[in-house]
């Protein structure tokens, strides 16, 4: 008798994993589509970039030692040479509250931040 709750519990315990090693498998490849869709946006974004920067060479004559003394000025621009760029915390001028970098608004009283660079809503 006990053989008999023992094979049913080991057959429950069993459909239970199966059913887990299902749903991992559905969640890899969610998450294997929503990879392959950033790398394209990223290779999209690259190949923009070398666009814009090759016909701003031909307009300009800047060089690409320039550009890459650009990139260095702007990646320590938070203090870090670490390929990134990091906004710090900012204050509400209303509420005096800390705000994260990618609100537009204040949390707490819905005072609007203050963005003074163009990529600050991206960043």
């Amino acid at each position: 008798m006990f053989d008999l709750f023992w094979d049913i519990r080991q057959s429950a315990d069993i459909a239970s994993a199966q059913r887990a090693v299902a749903r991992s498998e559905g969640n890899v490849e969610r998450l294997r589509t929503d990879v392959q869709f950033l790398e394209d946006r990223i290779d999209r974004l690259t190949m923009i970039a070398a666009a814009m920067w090759t016909l701003l060479q031909k307009q300009t004559g800047l060089s690409d030692e320039q550009l890459a003394a650009s990139v260095q000025e702007i990646d320590l621009s938070d203090g870090r040479l670490d390929g990134k760029v990091r906004r710090n915390v900012s204050t509400c001028a209303s509420c005096k509250r800390p705000i994260a970098p990618r609100h537009t608004r204040c949390i707490y009283c819905g005072q609007p931040t203050s963005q003074t660079q163009p990529f600050d809503a991206v960043l």
